[in-house]
């Protein structure tokens, strides 16, 4: 069983996949799952529904993903995506937008900002490594000797006026590649989580 599951208190049974409410997807298996509850009732308030996923057995290695309805079509959704100067709307740790390229999000458009708390900050560029309108993100979120990440955002139509919004983040170099583990992909999951929520609340004060 995953630590991971033991970090959010689960409950484990024998079965596939199980429902996670608002938070982020361990990796994939055939083995046990888990059901997570914790802020579902939070994140329903801004249009967020659960998303599936698995613990797998054996492995305590889980990877931040994380699925999310949102109560808005992809049409709209976009709109904020596009918007690079919203960024610092819901982008946990944002503390400022320095810099837009007017052509966002263009392949290999950038977006300049500063990310930290308190007097620790560090000046961040995120590039847009591929893009799909109305469909898929994939970004690279580089903060210097830090190192850089990718973050991929994709929006799929999901019945009526829903979109199912699916984040996948990993680490690609630097000291957060080289020290990659376990807890970072936990904690992780809780920023994450909370940046959807704000992504949500943007997206619905937008086009209420």
């Amino acid at each position: 069983m995953s630590v991971a599951c033991l970090f959010d208190k689960v409950a484990v049974a024998a079965g596939s996949c199980c429902e996670l409410d608002a938070s982020y997807v361990a990796r994939p298996s055939a083995g046990r799952c888990c059901r997570v509850h914790g802020t579902a009732a939070r994140a329903r308030r801004y249009g967020i529904e659960g998303g599936v996923g698995c613990c797998e057995q054996g492995v305590s290695e889980c990877v931040a993903v994380l699925n999310v309805l949102i109560n808005r079509d992809p049409k709209q959704v976009w709109d904020v995506l596009a918007d690079g100067r919203a960024y610092a709307e819901w982008v946990v740790g944002t503390k400022r937008i320095r810099e837009v390229d007017p052509n966002w999000p263009a392949e290999g458009s950038r977006i300049h900002y500063t990310v930290g708390a308190g007097r620790f900050t560090v000046e961040d560029i995120t590039t847009v490594r591929l893009v799909e309108p109305e469909r898929r993100l994939e970004l690279e979120a580089n903060a210097g000797w830090v190192g850089s990440a990718r973050v991929s955002i994709s929006l799929l139509p999901w019945g009526k006026d829903r979109t199912l919004v699916i984040v996948d983040e990993h680490p690609l170099t630097g000291v957060g590649a080289r020290m990659h583990t376990m807890l970072a992909d936990i904690l992780l999951g809780f920023r994450n989580r909370r940046m959807m929520r704000a992504l949500a609340r943007v997206v619905h004060e937008r086009h209420s």
